[in-house]
């Protein structure tokens, strides 16, 4: 049997509604069917890797957020 086990949606449920309820992670981990500790780093983990494989947003970038503005403001450019 592996050790490694994915979590699928309905399992990603199951923990969310458990650490809303306020469950013990031990009870939480016995209905997803795993350990403790492993749901609390599955899900940390899920969360870490889903906001940082987005790709940068442009406008994020302070410095070219308003060069941007600026120049479509003072020089009229198109934003194409």
């Amino acid at each position: 049997m592996s050790l490694y086990k994915n979590l699928i949606v309905k399992d990603r449920e199951i923990i969310l509604t458990g650490v809303t309820l306020g469950l013990p992670y031990q009870k939480i981990a016995t209905k997803v069917g795993c350990k403790d500790y492993f749901v609390i780093q599955a899900q940390g983990n899920y969360q870490h890797r889903r906001l940082n494989s987005r790709r940068p947003r442009l406008l994020e970038n302070d410095d070219l957020r308003n060069f941007v503005v600026r120049k479509i403001m003072v020089s009229h450019w198109s934003p194409e």
